[in-house]
């Protein structure tokens, strides 16, 4: 019955509500006012009132109006009567065996039983019914009787007085020197959908006061009126799930390649004339290119790439090819750029790119194209030659070396892409041969090494080569010259054992007490990372760390600097942090999908092997509950479809470790639905 109920809901709304009649009235009336003619319309307001209508017949009578006199206090005795008498005496001389005969019969029907349906939702489903069809048909208003054409005089204003059987009289007044006026539909759009559909969309809601149907006009090549993209007139219903002020539309997948199409949305007044329209809006179906793109062979000669490959038909139809362009990308699935077009009708192609430099590596596809830019591509294909081009040395090399021995280099990588890392060369005479430092290159612009202080020899020299990832060494950086100092660490800071209160490390330490230290710094290290917590040359003697990750290791040392650039490192103090618990999941957000009739739930992985998420739901003030676990880690979303329109929901979400630790839950998040 839920389809039912929204039809009805839907059409009572729609003609009986709103500022197009009075729920006061027993009837509602619509009228066509014209110079000559008006046509009046009477709806009942639900099943009985249209049970007597259909039974009992009515009386319209009409007068003219002369000075203030108004429908209600007008002497309609000498008026012009109309008695309409009841349905059956007109159902008696129709040809029952015709088809549209036997479509109103079913329609009127539940009206002329002898006792109405039991059930109200079959009484309500049958008015709606009938009222639908009776706004679009000529021939149903005038078998139920309610509807009426007489003519007027022009400048005249005219009373009308429609009484039935048991139910208060409806008044109507009109004014000929003000004929109905309808507007043109101005929000009438059509566009074509990836290149196979039209989609037509409008506001129906929009047009309410003046009809409640449309037909949608279609012609190719040149508009024509009275040619309709469906066989009955659009009726903009909508279910209990639906906004009743969304758009309208409707989709043409009937197209012709090559051909411009029309489409006008015309609308229907309540008398079921077509009243008021739309612009004709043209959509051009392009052709279609009807063809396969494959790539078949990718390869170097010497400083030229090639790229052949076909298009294969797919068809009996044209193939409709007009280029093909070549397009490439440093990552397969990254942005393609264009390298070569070549105008072609032939299935077969040949791309040639000329490359300054060897090392090259890039992904390339094939668009081709049709004669109404219609593209197809082919699948990417790779395609690398190896580097024989030495990259440039690194420039400005220069470097420091601290009381204990410890040389900082530093440097300015070259343009060059491709590196692979660096290889670092001491000597202790410039003119001797250079010893390599280091054993594994790295893209890191610094080095540090360490050397003996305790010898006669005060200089050290350094330079820098480049390696590519073909081992192309460059030359030699420039030689710099580092002097070794000659003075006296300070005594280091004393570190005392780290304390662990809830959520933050407090650490403590008794400063050094060498006169000349300059700075002392808290370092931490934990996954080979160091970083700087504080630094401080006064008496401070106390930190407070925060930053604090559940299941870690912490490294915690201070270093001593003295005014003379000599450091002491002191005793490191290690900590291992866990207080039984883990940060809730990051990145939990709520997604409302009325459409797909969902609400999505995502989040990002959490750090360590997940072995389940807990995921608790609520009502706006009810108690939060487990709606679900999942026993999968990798899972990053959760759908809940067990939802209702117009209601507000809570969630949260919570995971625990493989290894028993709970993460916190998340912050409650609230969707309206």
């Amino acid at each position: 019955m839920k389809t039912r109920n929204t039809l009805f809901t839907l059409l009572i709304t729609v003609l009986l509500s709103g500022h197009l009649f009075a729920q006061e009235k027993p009837l509602s009336v619509i009228t066509k006012v014209t110079m000559d003619e008006v046509r009046l319309k009477w709806l009942p307001v639900n099943y009985e009132q249209m049970r007597i209508l259909v039974k009992e017949g009515c009386t319209v009578e009409q007068v003219e109006l002369l000075g203030s006199t108004t429908a209600q206090t007008a002497d309609y005795t000498s008026g012009l009567k109309t008695i309409i008498a009841p349905t059956s005496v007109r159902l008696a001389s129709m040809n029952v065996s015709d088809s549209a005969v036997q479509r109103m019969l079913a329609l009127i029907d539940p009206f002329t039983a002898a006792a109405p349906a039991a059930e109200k939702e079959n009484r309500d489903f049958a008015f709606a019914l009938a009222v639908l069809e009776i706004t679009v048909s000529d021939a149903l208003s005038n078998a139920v009787g309610c509807q009426l054409t007489v003519q007027t005089k022009k400048g005249k204003r005219y009373g009308f007085r429609i009484s039935m059987k048991g139910l208060p009289t409806a008044f109507i007044e009109v004014n000929t020197d003000e004929p109905t006026k309808y507007p043109t539909i101005a929000d009438f759009e059509a566009k074509i959908d990836r290149k196979k559909t039209v989609e037509l969309t409008w506001t129906a809601k929009k047009y309410q006061s003046y009809g409640y149907a449309f037909w949608l006009e279609k012609s190719v090549d040149a508009p024509k009126s009275g040619t309709y993209l469906t066989q009955t007139p659009y009726f903009p219903v909508r279910t209990q799930d639906e906004k009743t002020d969304k758009q309208d539309f409707l989709r043409d997948e009937a197209l012709t390649e090559g051909k411009n199409h029309f489409y006008r949305l015309v609308g229907l007044n309540y008398f079921g004339e077509q009243a008021y329209f739309s612009e004709w809006k043209k959509i051009y179906v392009p052709r279609h290119l009807n063809a396969e793109v494959f790539i078949d062979t990718v390869y170097a000669d010497k400083q030229t790439r090639v790229v052949k490959g076909s298009a294969f038909r797919l068809s009996k139809e044209p193939i409709n090819l007009k280029e093909y362009v070549l397009l490439r990308s440093d990552k397969k699935d990254g942005t393609y750029s264009f390298v070569q077009q070549k105008n072609s009708t032939d299935t077969v192609f040949q791309f040639t790119v000329d490359m300054l430099k060897t090392g090259d590596q890039f992904y390339y596809k094939v668009a081709a194209v049709s004669t109404d830019n219609d593209s197809v591509y082919s699948m990417a294909h790779y395609l690398f030659t190896l580097d024989q081009e030495p990259p440039s040395a690194p420039s400005k090399l220069s470097g420091t070396i601290n009381e204990q021995g410890i040389v900082s280099l530093t440097w300015s990588a070259p343009a060059d892409n491709d590196l692979e890392g660096y290889r670092i060369f001491r000597a202790n005479h410039k003119k001797e041969d250079f010893a390599e430092r280091n054993t594994v290159l790295s893209l890191q612009t610094t080095f540090t090494d360490t050397l003996a202080l305790n010898n006669l020899t005060p200089e050290v020299y350094y330079c820098v080569k480049s390696v590519d990832k073909n081992f192309n060494n460059s030359p030699f950086s420039d030689t710099i010259l580092v002097l070794k100092p000659d003075t006296i660490a300070p005594v280091p800071t004393l570190l005392r054992k780290p304390l662990v209160h809830d959520s933050l490390i407090r650490l403590s330490w008794i400063n050094s007490p060498s006169a000349d230290v300059a700075q002392n710094v808290l370092l931490r290290v934990s996954n080979n990372q160091a970083d700087t917590l504080v630094k401080w040359s006064d008496t401070l003697s106390v930190f407070t760390d925060q930053n604090i990750i559940p299941g870690t290791s912490y490294n915690y040392l201070v270093l001593t600097n003295d005014k003379s650039g000599n450091k002491s490192t002191g005793t490191p103090q290690q900590l291992y942090y866990e207080p039984g618990y883990r940060k809730s999941l990051v990145g939990f957000k709520t997604e409302s999908l009325p459409k797909e009739k969902l609400i999505r739930l995502s989040w990002q992985i959490p750090d360590g092997e997940v072995f389940s998420y807990q995921i608790y739901k609520a009502t706006e003030t009810g108690k939060l509950t487990l709606l679900k676990t999942i026993e999968n880690g990798a899972t990053t979303q959760f759908e809940d479809r067990n939802i209702s329109s117009g209601k507000t929901y809570r969630y949260t979400v919570k995971y625990i470790l493989k290894s028993g630790i709970h993460g916190l839950p998340t912050n409650e998040m609230v969707v309206l639905f």
